[in-house]
């Protein structure tokens, strides 16, 4: 409606779903340049950075005027923000999550400390689903489609504000603390790793991209799918994606628990495994409109992933 009015709805769909696709396929670029500021300058000062990466393209959508006023221009900004705002998600996964890692290090729940990262990012979805859900309640559709969509990323500003301060007076890692004193910081440690563990990387890579990509159709495509192809009520499918979200904070702390006992390599096969097969009886149930096997269908797949 802002970004893509000249379109059809089914083109509409796709350019959006396209300017939400580049930014997972900016992830693992970040990831990369930010692993690697990290793993030189502290995870510390790299979660301030991938933050205030994320910031400028939460300002940029946020401010950025739509077609109407821009024209062909809006679209082409919009697809620039949401770069880098992947860019900045992917240093911030890897240095949030290895900064938890080595402050635990010496702890047998080493995954459980880990899984407050997925922990925050769902707490963080399932906060702007309800803020939206509110505003289009409260202000109507009209009125959110015209301004209010933008209020979320405002929010999001100023929480970006308050993490960047929490971060600044945040310690840093203690191995990375270590390291400075005994003078042990590679000039390049993300070449290094790529030279050395290639192959692990690459694996780990691709596993983890099949696991995210039934989770990034569950609350992209077949959100639209179900309500301009089923015609189910947008609120009902908002819904689910609300209950889905809420299941995913239970199972991760679940399956951390089991990686803590078990082992991380055994549980990461066993949700990649199950995660695969229940694509297609996901898209089975969806497909029968039945709204209960739908919210059935989605709570299990988003839980999983």
């Amino acid at each position: 409606y802002v970004f893509f009015p000249k379109i059809s709805p089914i083109a509409g769909l796709i350019a959006s779903i396209s300017a939400y696709l580049v930014s997972y396929v900016a992830r693992p670029i970040g990831g990369y340049l930010f692993g690697n500021y990290g793993d030189k300058f502290g995870r510390k000062s790299g979660l301030i950075w991938t933050l205030l990466t994320v910031g400028v393209g939460v300002l940029i959508i946020a401010i950025l005027p739509g077609y109407t006023v821009l024209g062909l221009l809006a679209p082409i900004i919009l697809f620039i923000a949401r770069i880098i705002q992947g860019l900045g998600f992917g240093g911030e996964w890897g240095n949030a999550t290895t900064w938890l890692i080595e402050i635990a290090r010496d702890s047998k729940w080493r995954a459980i400390w880990a899984s407050l990262v997925p922990e925050g990012y769902a707490i963080g979805g399932l906060s702007a689903t309800a803020l939206i859900n509110f505003l289009i309640a409260s202000e109507g559709f009209k009125n959110f489609v015209d301004f209010y969509w933008r209020v979320p990323f405002y929010v999001g500003l100023i929480m970006i504000i308050l993490g960047v301060i929490i971060r600044y007076i945040a310690m840093e890692s203690p191995i990375f603390a270590k390291l400075i004193e005994e003078n042990k910081i590679l000039k390049s440690p993300a070449s290094l790793v790529l030279r050395t563990r290639f192959k692990e990387v690459m694996l780990l890579a691709g596993v983890n991209m099949t696991a995210q990509l039934p989770f990034f159709i569950a609350i992209t495509v077949m959100l639209s799918y179900m309500t301009l192809v089923l015609k189910i009520s947008s609120k009902f499918v908002t819904f689910t994606t609300v209950i889905g979200e809420m299941a995913g904070l239970f199972l991760v702390i679940i399956s951390a628990l089991l990686a803590d006992i078990y082992g991380r390599k055994k549980i990461l096969l066993l949700l990649f495994i199950i995660d695969l097969i229940f694509v297609y009886p996901y898209i089975l149930l969806i497909n029968t409109s039945n709204l209960a096997l739908i919210l059935l269908a989605q709570v299990i797949l988003m839980g999983l992933t």
